[in-house]
Parts: structure tokens; C-alpha cells; sequence
């Protein structure tokens, strides 16, 4: 569980560097400014935890991915997303991301596959270049998933009314036979 969480995050970063908006100064600023500050003053877990007890989002962010990886703290998955979906709330699009695939996978929350379209669609809106494949993905999955449930609710019922008509003995057209 603690890969799948590291590799996430290391793909949205990947899809960000490979979009080129890491080394853009636009690009999250927040995000960017914390980092530096975790890496200048050389913040531990009850730092960053305070940063986001004060509604940082960033911190929230990080504290959440700590708490989903274990790194540094024990694995609570309820917990990191609970963090994560606050800093998601707040506008961090990496969050936004994370929160989406969180609702997808079940993973800390019950499994909506309505909030993760609304997550990915809240990230894409601040055209955040990684969420855009990921919505596009999900929302051919879903069609596909509705037309699949589509044909078999068909077959259902054609089976239900095929079961009908042997047991009432009629044909197609409802004529005895």
C-alpha cells in the first residue's frame, strides 16, 4: 500500500516536471515555497503537522501523504485522507489529484466514483496539465461501465421475459402456443 501512494506521487510529479510547470514560478507557488521551507530549516513531522494544524495546505497535503505512506508516522490511511481532502477544499490541485484517485480506490474513504470526477474536474479547472489524462481516463471508463451495465441490465430483462413466456406459455407476441 505504502508503493502505491509513493508511486502516485511520484507520477504526478513526473507528469508535472514533463509538463515543464514544475520549474515555472506560476506553478503552485504554495506548494513550491513549502518545499523550501522543509528543506532550508529542515522541518520534522511535528513541524509540518503544526504548519498544517494552522491550515497551511501544503502541510495538510504533506501530513496527509505522510500519514498514507508511513513515513515517519504510522500508517493511518482514515487520517492522511482526511488531510489530503482539506488541502483539496483549500485548492491544492496536487491534493485535488491524490483526493480523486483516494475516492476511486477506497482507500482511507468509502469508494465515490462522483467526488473523484468532482476532485479531477476541480484540478483540471485550475489546469493542472497531470489531472487532465486522468479525468479523460476515468470518464471513458465510466462510459464504458454504463453502456457494459447497460447491455447486461438488456440481457437481464430479455432473460426475464424469454423465463415468462416459457413458464405462462406463450410465444413472443403473447399468443398461447
Amino acid at each position: 500500500m505504502k508503493r502505491f501512494y509513493i508511486l502516485i506521487l511520484i507520477m504526478s510529479m513526473a507528469l508535472t516536471v514533463s509538463a515543464g510547470q514544475m520549474n515555472d514560478p506560476s506553478f503552485s507557488p504554495a506548494y513550491n515555497a513549502f518545499c523550501t521551507k522543509v528543506e532550508t530549516t529542515n522541518m520534522n513531522v511535528e513541524a509540518v503537522k503544526a504548519e498544517a494544524d494552522r491550515g497551511y495546505a501544503c502541510a495538510q497535503f504533506m501530513m496527509g501523504i505522510l500519514f498514507l505512506s508511513g513515513a515517519g508516522v504510522e500508517v493511518d490511511q482514515v487520517r492522511g485522507a482526511k488531510y489530503i481532502i482539506v488541502a483539496a477544499d483549500s485548492g491544492l490541485p496536487d491534493a485535488q489529484v491524490l483526493t480523486a484517485l483516494l475516492y476511486a480506490d477506497g482507500q482511507g474513504v468509502a469508494v465515490n466514483y462522483d467526488k473523484t470526477e468532482k476532485y479531477l474536474r476541480m484540478a483540471v479547472d485550475q489546469n493542472f496539465a497531470p489531472a487532465k489524462p486522468l479525468l479523460q481516463k476515468f470518464l471513458e471508463a465510466k462510459a464504458k461501465s454504463q453502456a457494459e451495465n447497460r447491455a447486461a441490465r438488456q440481457r437481464a430483462e430479455a432473460e426475464r421475459a424469454r423465463i415468462w413466456r416459457r413458464e405462462n406459455n406463450v410465444d413472443a407476441w403473447g399468443d398461447p402456443r
